[in-house]
């Protein structure tokens, strides 16, 4: 299937290549603290070793965290991150299978296209890092299209009950962002009076998904209530909720009432994208405002209530959006279908006009197109399918024998215009009118951000996990006994840069200092008894100015607020980790 392999697969490509960041690393932390005490009830929280960690329930660290001890995933990157590409995929995946049902695979598979296409969405916060966003939005998109399915003629009980899981997925994931599905599912319901009567008449299906969710999801805050009473609840409703809605937990997430409409319109904008989803969100509500189309009421609601209803909280991060995404893409979808629906008979029509033209003009077609010559020009096209083909996945196709350049090409519409005019030279009339569709319809469609976040997905940029792998292997080396201090620190809290502490805690067992200069000193400079030391920004620079200059001889490499120094033989890990210094 096209999705999977164009789509689906790439989501895995390269997971392990960066460093976990400040949210990943949290709920890495979690994950590894769940395997470290074997509590997994309730995970910890980064980064103090035995805080509970409280800020949402628990499903996506249990899943991470089984898949690793049962040793089907290596606790990595690679193994943090795997979950949330199979969440992305089958989102993925629904979103093909809803494009379908509004209106054939052209708007399935270009939904996909867009949402591909999404920078955001791949790499921030999104779904291929280790968050809580992935789960959310397979949420969404698993709920509405098993409803859709359980409102068709063929719909069953079971559509229902895996809405009522993809509920459970979410609600366990992400706790209260996606009590928006139910209410999307509810306003669809009441605007369809089909739909209504459908629930009223089958009731049973939904009590008893909803008792089945219901099951799922009490025990944990059951226990968690009766384990830590209203501490819980402050915490997950008060912090993580009311404040966030109504003020905010970091200033820096104050953003005015339009900001997800406008970044959103940007990011279409950057993706080349935007034209088509305006294009077709007017498609879906011209034909759901003359027909009540029940599939665009739905994904209109999906949009436009979600939406109105976050942009009136204080806090906003655009990740937040990121679930109300997919009725964009599949706007955009229609958009294409549609283009390939009502203008391709217009282009076979065309091009079958063109061919009798030329016959008539030079009557030796005819006799050419059954020759060699015309078979020749039937090859030429497969080659030039062959080649637009490629050139979506490399980029800019360039074949060359020794100094002899025989193509270059950089586009994916030029080569598939060359097949159309090679496959009606050739009488390859169906052939011709094809081509000349998927051509028009990719000139509208993202493929070149497609293709650039292709590439982007295998970059390598993993500066602290070097660094510490470097610091990890030269204490290895110098055997310095067991239970040797790895790391110097300053008497205070564990660093409160979540990405630092992931990794630096690797190298634990560290040896807590005084505060005193002098003892910063002796770590530093005492030959065989030196130690990385992790300090902040602020205290180097106040040490290096009482230190009359000599510690700036030092390598020391910038990590966020902090400036881990490399004394001895460890300097060398200075160059692993030179781009955590040049770039955090």
């Amino acid at each position: 299937m096209p999705v999977v392999v164009l789509f689906c697969l790439p989501l895995f490509a390269g997971l392990g290549g960066t460093d976990l960041r400040s949210d990943e690393a949290i709920y890495a932390f979690a994950v590894d603290r769940t395997l470290e005490t074997g509590d997994w009830l309730i995970p910890r929280s980064s980064p103090l070793e035995d805080e509970p960690f409280l800020e949402k329930p628990p499903l996506k660290i249990w899943i991470v965290a089984a898949a690793i001890r049962l040793g089907v995933l290596p606790l990595d990157e690679f193994g943090l991150r795997f979950w949330d590409a199979v969440f992305g995929s089958v989102a993925f995946l629904y979103v093909f299978a809803i494009g379908r049902r509004m209106a054939g695979p052209w708007c399935g598979i270009a939904a996909v296209l867009i949402l591909f296409a999404h920078v955001p969405l791949l790499f921030d916060h999104g779904l291929r890092e280790h968050t809580m966003e992935a789960a959310l939005v397979l949420s969404y998109c698993g709920g509405i299209y098993h409803y859709f399915a359980w409102t068709s003629a063929t719909g069953r009980r079971l559509d229902a009950v895996a809405c009522g899981l993809y509920f459970v997925l979410g609600f366990m994931t992400k706790f209260v962002a996606v009590l928006l599905l139910p209410v999307v599912l509810a306003a669809a319901a009441f605007a369809v009076p089909a739909h209504a009567a459908e629930i009223a008449r089958r009731r049973r299906d939904w009590l008893v998904a909803g008792a089945l969710a219901t099951a799922c999801i009490v025990p944990w805050f059951a226990y968690a209530w009766i384990r830590f009473g209203w501490a819980f609840w402050q915490m997950m409703l008060g912090v993580q909720v009311y404040t966030r809605f109504t003020a905010f937990v970091d200033p820096a997430h104050l953003q005015p009432w339009h900001y997800y409409a406008t970044t959103a319109v940007s990011e279409l904008a950057r993706s080349g994208s935007l034209v088509q989803v305006a294009a077709g969100f007017v498609l879906v509500a011209t034909r759901t405002l003359r027909t009540r189309w029940p599939e665009g009421i739905l994904v209109l609601l999906w949009l436009v209530i979600p939406t109105a209803l976050i942009s009136l909280g204080t806090s906003k991060l655009y990740h937040y959006a990121y679930p109300f995404l997919p009725p964009l893409a599949l706007a955009g979808g229609y958009a294409a279908a549609t283009l390939v629906h009502r203008v391709g008979p217009a282009v076979r029509v065309a091009i079958c006009a063109g061919e009798r033209w030329g016959q008539r003009r030079w009557p030796a077609m005819a006799a050419f197109q059954r020759s060699r010559a015309g078979s020749a020009a039937a090859v030429l096209a497969v080659l030039a399918v062959a080649a637009a083909i490629a050139t979506a996945y490399a980029g800019v196709l360039d074949v060359r024998i020794g100094d002899w350049r025989l193509i270059r090409n950089s586009g994916v519409v030029r080569p598939l215009l060359a097949a159309t005019v090679l496959a009606t030279a050739a009488g390859r009339l169906e052939w011709a009118g094809r081509l000349a569709i998927i051509a028009l319809a990719l000139a509208l469609l993202p493929i070149d951000a497609y293709r650039t976040n292709l590439e982007r997905l295998t970059i390598e940029d993993h500066p602290i996990r070097s660094l510490r792998d470097c610091l990890l292997r030269v204490h290895g080396e110098r055997s310095p006994g067991e239970g040797a201090p790895r790391l110097y620190a300053e008497p205070d809290d564990p660093p409160i840069n979540h990405a630092v502490n992931y990794y630096v805690r690797r190298l634990q067992p560290w040896e807590r200092g005084d505060g005193a200069d002098d003892t910063l000193r002796r770590r530093l400079r005492d030959p065989g008894h030196e130690r990385p030391a992790l300090i902040r920004r602020e205290r180097y620079e106040q040490f290096a100015a009482g230190d009359a200059g000599a510690t700036v001889t030092i390598p020391g490499v910038r990590l966020f607020e902090y400036v881990l120094l490399l004394p001895g033989p460890y300097a060398v890990c200075a160059l692993s980790g030179q781009d955590a210094a040049a770039n955090r």
